[in-house]
């Protein structure tokens, strides 16, 4: 990011009709000309946090815009859907590693799923 060396505002880029590109003040005529010792350099890095917790609101089971699995069996034991027709609700977590997390919307259990692994 480059400052106007005049009124300090942010210098904007533009290209003008003879090809060349000027780093241009909108408040004041300050323009400067983009050479290779001055160039204009955009680097946008995004990372993903690996570290995150996943967690779901445990209110999802009521969002009838989820989708929903009748055919899929609750992780916990203990669920009364045990041996019949479950109501699990999904929320896709990573596209590209097909990652789901899941909750029972009878017993409240929650759990992450890679379809990959």
């Amino acid at each position: 990011m480059k400052f106007c060396t005049q009124c300090s505002n942010f210098l904007y880029e533009m290209v003008e009709h003879d090809n060349k590109a000027y780093l241009k003040c909108r408040a004041c005529p300050y323009e400067e000309e983009v050479t290779k010792e001055n160039p204009i350099v955009y680097e946008h890095d995004l990372q993903q946090d690996t570290s995150v917790q996943y967690s779901i609101n445990p209110y999802l089971k009521y969002d009838p815009t989820l989708p929903r699995f009748k055919n899929m069996t609750c992780l916990n034991p203990t669920c009364a859907t045990q041996g019949k027709e479950s109501d699990i609700v999904g929320v896709k977590l990573d596209s590209v590693n097909v990652t789901w997390m899941y909750q029972c919307a009878v017993c409240d259990a929650m759990w992450k799923q890679n379809a990959r692994s």
